[in-house]
């Protein structure tokens, strides 16, 4: 009876800590054809977002962007060749929303333009995101991180506002006033003889 019981704990034990998520071989251990490190050991580039609307740090008058940005690979340096494998960007105002592309037709550069709509007021964020792999001599195959954030404002209320006065000026322009005043004074209250 007590090795039933031992068989069925060998067996569980290893069941069940898998279903609780216990890893007992790391990926790369587990597949050696599939191997990727997180940084390059060569000169390779990350890849290069560049965003063209909206303009960093811009305020709208309305509740609409266009956004239209473009990831380029960076320059492969030693390695043999460099493909985008993953671009995405995220709005801070759509939580459970974000958009992914794996780009297929053209893996070293990927375009996107769309009009968001609905953009609440105040201050937003949109972060960008791409990967590209970089394959060497050796076989091995890197993975290249890139990221970028913009900011806007969205205001479709603006107020008018009154240009500050400096409080500086507020000293001469009093000095001036008194020195006229001063002045006017002593010319209209001369005596009839000084006015002769």
């Amino acid at each position: 009876m007590k090795k039933k019981v031992l068989a069925v704990v060998f067996v569980l034990a290893p069941l069940l800590s898998v279903m609780a998520g216990t890893p007992f071989v790391s990926l790369g251990e587990a597949n050696p054809l599939w191997w990727m490190e997180p940084v390059p050991p060569d000169d390779t580039k990350a890849p290069v977002i560049s965003i063209f609307s909206p303009e960093n740090n811009t305020v709208f008058n309305r509740d609409n962007v266009v956004l239209s940005f473009k990831v380029d690979v960076g320059e492969p340096g030693t390695a043999l060749d460099s493909v985008l494998v993953f671009v995405r960007y995220e709005t801070d105002w759509q939580h459970d929303n974000i958009d992914h592309f794996l780009p297929r037709n053209s893996p070293s550069s990927f375009s996107h333009k769309v009009n968001l709509t609905g953009i609440p007021e105040g201050n937003h964020s949109i972060q960008f995101q791409a990967i590209e792999r970089a394959t060497f001599k050796n076989g091995r195959a890197f993975n290249i991180n890139s990221s970028e954030t913009i900011l806007f404002t969205i205001d479709t209320n603006p107020e008018t506002t009154i240009p500050e006065f400096p409080s500086w000026t507020i000293l001469p322009i009093v000095l001036i006033a008194t020195f006229f005043a001063l002045a006017v004074r002593k010319r209209l209250f001369r005596p009839i003889s000084q006015l002769q």
